[in-house]
């Protein structure tokens, strides 16, 4: 596997030790005066490489990277909202594609028409991937059950669909109901509870003065139905709180849930007020009646969250970013979200910020497979990339 590029800091750290080597070699500073001038320029480059690296995880990380589906012409993205789902080593991640525009009026998105929707799956643990056609029936399956080992739920903007059969065929599209007088803009996140019932993780549609909103809700298949659960985050029209009601940009979307034990459950929210962008991670202990609450994962990434659990109360948020160097990057708790590690750099060689929308998944050798669009020099149409991670036993990268 090929190494990431070496980190700024540690280059800069590199650069100084070989210069001051180099200094004393060829005997320019062995006067006391000149060598004092270098112990204090030495010593204070240190404290610049330290507040550098203090910032972000800076050691190489594990890592190889494929591509899932990349067409010349095309832009290609968002699996976060199209949706990943794994049986053993059968991966199947869906997205959307539309045509790729070179000269782009903004720097965000590079795209005009949209061509459709499609799924590439991979049946060796994400190496290779094919691209398949749905099959679509516009009636509901009979025997819904979402404890089969072959189910899938898939969850977009205001639809859902289910399969039986590890995605080949597919129920659909059925539609989401208003939940508290809101429009539901979903996206393929839930979490099973029993054989008849899922927990979904919602945003609303903004309305009238109404920023949007992450929710939980439930979904029943005996009989069918949903039923708005709690609100989860930020409620941008509560007076009590110091935010600019006159603000456009304020929102708090895009829910990424995770399990974390009998009744608890976590979230991770992508929030925006004005400039201001970053993810919180919010927490219930009630099965989701209520939400506290539990940290800011990270600052400035402008991306969602996808929360991923490593195994008991170890849980790995990773988020595309959208600041220079752009990349993918990670973070990893080990007290079910109270604290987080710095960020571990996964890749830093995008071409541009419209890249990210995670989703991933943990293979059964303890391998994290995150899907998500990207750009490079190499490939500048936006295409669905997947890297292969291995997390540090000790958390640090």
């Amino acid at each position: 596997m090929r190494p990431s590029k070496q980190p700024r800091a540690i280059k800069t750290r590199d650069r100084i030790l070989r210069e001051a080597a180099r200094m004393f070699a060829m005997k320019r500073f062995h006067d006391t005066f000149g060598c004092r001038r270098l112990l204090v320029g030495l010593q204070t480059a240190s404290v610049v490489c330290v507040l550098m690296m203090s910032q972000t995880s800076f050691a190489e990380p594990n890592v190889r990277h494929v591509i899932a589906y990349h067409k010349d012409g095309e832009f290609a993205g968002w699996p976060a909202n199209g949706g990943l789902w794994m049986w053993d080593d059968e991966i199947l991640v869906g997205y959307e594609r539309w045509t790729h525009d070179p000269n782009p009026s903004s720097r965000h998105h590079t795209m005009t028409p949209r061509l459709g929707e499609s799924l590439s799956r991979s049946k060796d643990g994400g190496s290779t991937w094919q691209v398949e056609d749905r099959s679509l029936s516009e009636l509901a399956d009979p025997d819904m059950n979402f404890l089969g080992q072959d189910f899938a739920l898939r969850l977009w903007r205001q639809s859902y669909f289910t399969s039986s059969n590890r995605g080949r065929d597919w129920h659909g599209p059925f539609g989401l109901p208003a939940f508290r007088n809101h429009k539901a803009y979903a996206r393929s996140n839930y979490i099973i509870t029993s054989r008849n019932s899922a927990f979904l993780f919602l945003s609303t549609l903004p309305q009238d003065e109404a920023p949007a909103r992450s929710f939980l809700a439930r979904m029943d298949s005996n009989p069918p139905g949903f039923a708005f659960v709690s609100w989860i985050g930020n409620d941008y029209l509560d007076r009590s709180r110091v935010v600019p009601q006159t603000d456009t940009y304020r929102h708090a979307i895009m829910p990424s849930g995770l399990q974390i034990g009998d009744r608890r459950y976590v979230c991770a929210v992508r929030q925006r007020v004005g400039s201001d962008r970053w993810s919180d991670l919010y927490e219930t202990r009630d099965n989701g009646e209520t939400w506290s609450f539990l940290s800011t994962i990270e600052r400035g990434s402008d991306n969602p969250i996808s929360l991923l659990s490593l195994g008991g109360d170890v849980v790995t948020a990773i988020y595309g970013w959208r600041s220079k160097p752009y990349g993918l990057r990670a973070k990893i708790s080990r007290d079910a979200g109270r604290t987080w590690s710095d960020h571990i750099v996964l890749r830093d060689n995008a071409l541009n910020c419209d890249i990210g929308y995670t989703r991933a998944a943990v293979r059964s050798d303890g391998t994290v497979v995150i899907a998500y669009y990207y750009a490079t020099e190499d490939r500048p149409e936006q295409h669905i990339s997947v890297t292969f991670w291995r997390p540090s036993p000790t958390g640090q990268e």
